[in-house]
């Protein structure tokens, strides 16, 4: 599947630079910005780079868009339980630490609709991979016990979202996602919402 997806967007991008001319200039951006991993309750962050060219009188773009992030922030969460060990009551700590996306890439075959001047909408849908990872540990404190054990989730999957922009000039712009990954694979959860702020780049 992943071998699919790059041939397929080598493949757009000859053809969108076949179709590009001085009425259809290819537009390409650059970004970088805070991404929240839903449920996970942790910050990361992501890049992309995209390009897309006008059609339908340059009333609508088209084109592909590639992101990978990590996280730099990971959540935290714990519980205390009270249980019997060797006849004894012992308190059990159990606690995760830095759990999170450790690292995704995706990519994306986009469709946007400029609303006004610097406004835009998109929509886009393709194909992720991504890593999810952390700590779980488990303390007895007066055992002195201690046990730590990694987390280590790969999944991949469909993905796909929607992205409001706003260009403040020619080049310089701001844009909101709320994209969907599919994580039904390792049953972790059939679906991750993300949602990103991000400063783009036009050139």
């Amino acid at each position: 599947m992943k071998k699919l997806l790059v041939a397929t967007g080598i493949a757009t991008l000859f053809a969108f630079s076949a179709q590009a001319d001085d009425d259809k200039p290819v537009k390409v951006e650059v970004g970088a910005g805070l991404t929240s991993y839903g449920d996970s309750q942790s910050i990361g962050l992501t890049g992309r780079a995209n390009l897309t060219v006008p059609i339908v009188d340059r009333a609508f773009d088209i084109g592909i868009e590639v992101e990978g992030g990590t996280q730099i922030d990971g959540a935290e969460d714990g519980i205390i339980q009270l249980i019997e060990i060797d006849g004894n009551p012992e308190e059990v700590f159990t606690s995760i630490e830095g759990f999170g996306v450790q690292n995704h890439l995706a990519g994306y075959f986009m469709f946007r609709v400029p609303l006004d001047s610097g406004l835009g909408i998109t929509v886009r849908a393709g194909y992720h991979s991504s890593n999810f990872g952390g700590d779980r540990i488990v303390e007895i404190p007066n055992l002195n016990q201690r046990e730590v054990e990694l987390i280590d989730l790969d999944f991949e999957g469909l993905t796909g979202g929607f992205a409001a922009e706003y260009f403040f000039d020619k080049k310089n712009g701001i844009r909101f996602d709320l994209t969907w990954f599919e994580t039904s694979d390792l049953n972790f959860d059939n679906t991750s919402t993300w949602s990103t702020i991000s400063y783009m780049r036009r050139f």
